[in-house]
């Protein structure tokens, strides 16, 4: 009699953590009843994680969706920004990072225009036109360059992916344009003091 009472309770044990209710309508269903959907933890591993709803409350909310807003909307949360909104946003991250890495910060909006207007808009190590502007740190921030006035400068995609991390003096005199570029940058930081 003891297993057989010991079998119902283990029994009820499973059953237990094979239901859940559903936050919309507050019925107690099976797991099979709950969709799935996948998110990646902080470490990079991806989890499998039941939906909060039924499968059967989450297609109504789909069908009052798509009523809503058609069958192709997707919510992209930066498709209203404009180029300013994006330069600001990029600048506020900068300076977060700059601040937790205890490095100086203090660069604006209104410094990158001057940096762009200075350049004329091109690389400051290439001198190609810019399609779209890169803030690189001319000292790394992993050497300690602050995310400041006189240590940011606009660059092309390719030479700041080039230059990473490296010694800005090592890398531009490997460069074609390397001492020019030099003299321009020591003459743009020389201005701020």
């Amino acid at each position: 009699m003891g297993k057989l009472g010991t079998g119902h309770v283990q029994k009820n044990l499973i059953m237990k953590s094979e239901t859940k209710v559903c936050s919309h309508c507050k019925k107690d269903l099976m797991l099979s009843a709950f969709g799935t959907h996948k998110k990646t933890a902080p470490n990079g591993k991806k989890y499998d994680f039941r939906r909060s709803v039924c499968k059967e409350c989450y297609a109504k909310y789909e069908v009052r969706r798509r009523s809503k807003y058609g069958s192709t909307y997707r919510y992209k949360p930066y498709q209203d920004w404009t180029e300013a909104a994006k330069q600001t946003h990029k600048i506020q991250a900068e300076k977060h990072r700059a601040k937790l890495a205890l490095l100086p910060t203090g660069f604006t909006r209104k410094d990158w225009k001057a940096a762009l207007e200075y350049f004329d808009h091109k690389c400051a190590y290439c001198g190609d036109e810019l399609t779209k502007a890169e803030q690189d740190h001319f000292i790394p921030a992993s050497s300690g360059g602050g995310y400041t006035k006189d240590n940011i400068v606009p660059a092309c995609r390719n030479c700041n992916s080039d230059k990473r991390a490296k010694n800005p003096i090592d890398w531009l005199s490997s460069q074609v344009k390397g001492l020019i570029a030099y003299a321009r940058i020591m003459h743009y930081f020389a201005s701020f003091q």
